[in-house]
């Protein structure tokens, strides 16, 4: 692949125990023009993080495990991070996405798979960097749906009662595209395209991930589901739901 401009200045931090893997992934990301550090463990990690763009984290790390890095540190990091590890079985996918990880890559993988994921990422990061630009405080939009209330600016969902509901980025945004849709259906392929995993696609994430949204929005005054499955087709809001504000 071509070298591109916008991964210039574009600096990683590639965390994995095997030299001679982070060797390659340095090498890979190096002749297409990003800056690379390298570190084999948690603690070379952590010491590196400041100043990074995008984080390249391997799950399984002699002196710490990838998914207790992100629980702890996650929100301290301003750099994406990518998941990738031979753990990304479902399981693992899910976790990393609910701790914050951004893309979710499982070993093996060809290096032009690597580097077009990462182009996407970091232009979609760059993309919503310039909306706040130009939209600032004027930009910020609530949506309302059976009482609840979804911030899309600070990510914060409240319950009808004013309680902060805490989602994964996942469930963030599916729940965003259900509530601007006001009760119309949102097929499958439209919400699997919203997930950070879309380029590596398993249909049980979607699945796994509703499941979760009813889970914590729970049942609405009238006892019934507040995301409905429209079989063969995807999931709406209910109709009753969505309707008041």
């Amino acid at each position: 692949m071509t070298p591109r401009t916008s991964c210039l200045q574009t600096r990683v931090l590639v965390v994995d125990d095997d030299l001679t893997y982070c060797h390659l992934l340095e090498h890979i990301l190096l002749a297409q023009g990003y800056q690379v550090r390298t570190a084999g463990d948690a603690a070379a990690m952590l010491g590196q993080t400041e100043g990074c763009d995008l984080i390249l984290l391997d799950l399984s790390l002699p002196d710490e495990d990838g998914l207790v890095l992100l629980r702890r540190y996650r929100s301290q990091w301003r750099a994406a991070v990518v998941v990738i590890s031979g753990r990304a079985d479902d399981e693992n996918r899910l976790a990393a996405l609910e701790l914050g990880a951004d893309e979710v890559l499982s070993k093996p993988f060809m290096p032009q798979e690597l580097l077009l994921r990462l182009e996407r990422l970091m232009g979609r990061r760059a993309e919503v960097a310039q909306q706040r630009q130009r939209t600032g405080p004027a930009g910020l939009v609530a949506l309302h749906f059976g009482g609840w209330t979804l911030d899309t600016a600070s990510h914060l969902v409240r319950s009808p009662d004013g309680a902060a509901l805490k989602l994964s980025r996942g469930e963030f945004e599916l729940l965003k595209a259900l509530a601007a849709a006001q009760g119309a259906v949102v097929t499958r392929a439209t919400l699997t395209d919203l997930l950070p995993t879309r380029g590596d696609y398993n249909p049980n994430t979607l699945t796994v991930l509703i499941h979760r949204v009813r889970q914590k929005l729970g049942p609405d005054a009238e006892g019934a589901q507040l995301v409905e499955t429209v079989p063969g087709i995807g999931y709406r809001l209910r109709p009753e739901a969505a309707a008041r504000a």
